[in-house]
């Protein structure tokens, strides 16, 4: 499941950058490449996945609306075959960083249709007797 496409990344970053990104071929053809969009949406979305299948359900229906800018910044940064800036290296950091935190729960996905998957305990029970404090349970002990 991708949670991008590639008209939301137009919007976000400008067709500029996204064709100089993916016109990889010699010589140019001046279109945004959409397979090499296809295999960055795909690996952003595997990482993702990979995060959030510890704590929800997948595929995500509905999507939470946090989801998709931290697509959108794994998947620019992933098009970029040299370094990108620095800017696009903090964006990745940071959704990385937010991926964490959505992983072990200190962040929550919006309700709305995601629900956590449960792990199928009701929490810590205890099943042992009451023990009674006698003088002669204690013996050696005062």
């Amino acid at each position: 499941m991708s949670y991008v496409t590639t008209a939301q990344m137009i919007e976000r970053y400008g067709r500029s950058l996204l064709l100089d990104l993916t016109d990889r071929t010699d010589p140019p053809v001046g279109e945004i490449n959409q397979s090499t969009m296809d295999v960055a949406f795909q690996t952003a979305a595997a990482l993702i996945d990979g995060y959030l299948a510890t704590r929800y359900r997948l595929p995500l229906n509905p999507m939470s609306d946090l989801i998709q800018p931290l697509a959108e910044k794994l998947v620019i940064y992933d098009l970029h075959t040299y370094t990108p800036d620095q800017k696009i290296t903090d964006e990745h950091k940071n959704a990385i960083a937010t991926l964490k935190l959505i992983a072990d729960g200190t962040l929550r996905l919006p309700s709305g249709g995601i629900e956590p998957q449960g792990t199928g305990g009701t929490g810590a029970q205890s099943t042992d007797r009451d023990r009674e404090m006698t003088p002669d349970k204690l013996s050696g002990f005062i």
